[in-house]
């Protein structure tokens, strides 16, 4: 991101949300982090200060946080509003790249952050207008998986299997497993 992101007042916590920012209904479902007031209002506030400086990722997490925790709904709802503003990154501009075994650790916590990953491809679906592939992350020297993980896109791309990949795609979970949604490729003729 260049430049300096407008300052968004419109979901600024208010003083009441600070002080009240656990809801007290957690009848709505099991929440997968129990934060403490002061750690929802930071957090809410660290993916204000992530989003400022560009680094969406980060943003990201922490808004997943908030969405996942016990966080009173006006939170939340100042959370998703905060994450439509967040920007779809490129090669060039992606600040931080999750790791795919931090992922696989917390998945909730990575839902929506954008990776950039090396590997190679596997058991190939093409079609007129899709791609999908198991994704070996970290074989593009054949030597360690990292992980495996399945990537979709959704346009007609090509990718040569018996060469290594970098990948850029959207963490997302589909049937309770992770998946990638794919963006872009890039492979050298030179790998």
């Amino acid at each position: 991101v260049t430049g300096p992101r407008k300052k968004l007042r419109s979901i600024q916590l208010s003083v009441d949300e600070k002080e009240k920012a656990q809801s007290t209904d957690l009848s709505s479902g099991a929440c997968h982090y129990l934060l403490s007031n002061r750690e929802i209002t930071q957090s809410y506030e660290k993916a204000l200060e992530y989003f400022q400086k560009g680094d969406d990722n980060h943003a990201q997490m922490e808004i997943n946080r908030l969405l996942n925790s016990n966080a009173a709904l006006s939170i939340k709802q100042k959370a998703n509003v905060l994450m439509t503003y967040l920007a779809v990154p490129g090669f060039d501009t992606l600040s931080f790249s999750p790791d795919i075994k931090d992922i696989e650790k917390d998945p909730e916590l990575y839902l929506d952050c954008y990776v950039i990953w090396n590997g190679r491809v596997s058991d190939v679906i093409e079609t007129e207008n899709s791609y999908e592939a198991r994704f070996l992350v970290g074989y593009e020297t054949m030597k360690n998986i990292d992980g495996i993980v399945n990537v979709k896109f959704s346009s007609k791309i090509s990718i040569e299997s018996d060469k290594p990949v970098r990948i850029l795609g959207k963490i997302n979970k589909e049937d309770g497993k992770l998946v990638l949604d794919g963006l872009a490729v890039y492979q050298s003729v030179n790998f």
